[in-house]
Order: structure tokens, then C-alpha cells, then sequence
């Protein structure tokens, strides 16, 4: 199974060409245009984080949530929601996608820019 981290990989996205995310794989030598498998393998891997985040979270603090109904339900509407998430969905897709895209783009323009400048 292909993993990403920021070690081996690098993903950019560019305000040129929205919604599209190049990664740079070595042994392509170079940038490749991400396909919508890689994408949601990466998203996947997001988010496999985000629950381990959650569930060390809620075990640190198992306590006051068993002390407290507030807290209880809190917790539990918020891992529903994190566990709801299924990157198959077209919708679900295209929203992280968006985020993510906002998020990392950049202007090729000014990356060549400063990529040069002395």
C-alpha cells in the first residue's frame, strides 16, 4: 500500500489549474498530475490520522466524559461525524478536495519568481 508523508512526498496545487494536485514521486523523477485515486488515498490517510488524533484525545480524557453527560454527548456527536466520512461519496470527494485545494494552492508565478531571485 502506497503511504504519503511529507518526508517522501511533496503535494502542491497551483491557482493555474484549480481542483488539480501534482505530487513529486522519485521515481518518475519528478511531478506527476495526481489521479483521483491518489487524491482520495490521500484524503484516506488524512483522515485514518485525524481518528487516531480523536481516539487518543478521548482516551486521555475518559474521565470527564464519563463524569459529565455533556461532555458524553459531545464527544459522541463529534465521532459520529468524523467516522461518517467516506471519501466515495462524489459529494464528500469534492468537498475535501476544495478544502484541501484552497488550503495548499499557490501562484506558479510567484513560486518561479522566488525559486530564481538571488
Amino acid at each position: 500500500m502506497q503511504t504519503y508523508s511529507s518526508e517522501t512526498n511533496t503535494i502542491r496545487a497551483f491557482t493555474e489549474k484549480p481542483n488539480t494536485f501534482y505530487i513529486f514521486k522519485e521515481q518518475n523523477q519528478g511531478w506527476i498530475e495526481c489521479s483521483k485515486k491518489e487524491i482520495t488515498h490521500f484524503l484516506n490517510t488524512i483522515h485514518f490520522k485525524i481518528v487516531k488524533s480523536f481516539l487518543e484525545l478521548k482516551k486521555e480524557n475518559q474521565d470527564k466524559i464519563n463524569e459529565s453527560d455533556s461532555m458524553s454527548e459531545i464527544f459522541n456527536k463529534a465521532n459520529i461525524k468524523i467516522m461518517d466520512i467516506s471519501f466515495k461519496n462524489e459529494k464528500t470527494f469534492n468537498k475535501a478536495r476544495s478544502l484541501l485545494y484552497n488550503a495548499l494552492k499557490t501562484d506558479l508565478k510567484s513560486v518561479i519568481e522566488y525559486e530564481f531571485e538571488y
